[in-house]
């Protein structure tokens, strides 16, 4: 389980809102930094999962979730987000989610696999992938 609380920091760049306003609505909210996507490939290449609870303190406060949020989704963990974070209102909500994740009894893992003759190649992904 991670938690991350903090704002984002200049020093880890790939975190930061990407600055070029002038790009495609696509490229900008990509990931910018695959040490996310990394991570959590090899997190599930040795059957772990990574939960990851974002909380902001502010309404402007700004956090990259489409970066962050490739770690559980490749580990098939789960992403929790607090926007706006308050102790009052939205306390019971994170006990209970945070107690859900360490409690859980079950955790399940398919594999699919698909072999083609030579020639054939592949068009679209749907879902996770994780190709070794």
């Amino acid at each position: 389980m991670l938690f991350q609380g903090s704002p984002a920091s200049s020093r880890l760049p790939e975190l930061q809102l990407k600055a070029n306003a002038g790009q495609a609505t696509d490229a900008k909210f990509a990931s910018s930094n695959a040490f996310f996507a990394n991570t959590g490939s090899e997190l599930a290449h040795a059957q772990m999962s990574a939960d990851l609870f974002v909380f902001t303190k502010g309404k402007g406060e700004f956090k990259n979730l489409q970066t962050m949020q490739d770690l559980p989704r490749k580990s098939n963990g789960s992403l929790f987000f607090y926007p706006d974070f308050n102790q009052y209102s939205d306390g019971m909500k994170f006990t209970n989610e945070l107690y859900n994740s360490l409690t859980r009894q079950n955790a399940w893992e398919a594999v699919f696999r698909i072999r083609t003759s030579a020639g054939f190649n592949q068009v679209g992904t749907y879902g996770n992938i994780l190709i070794k």
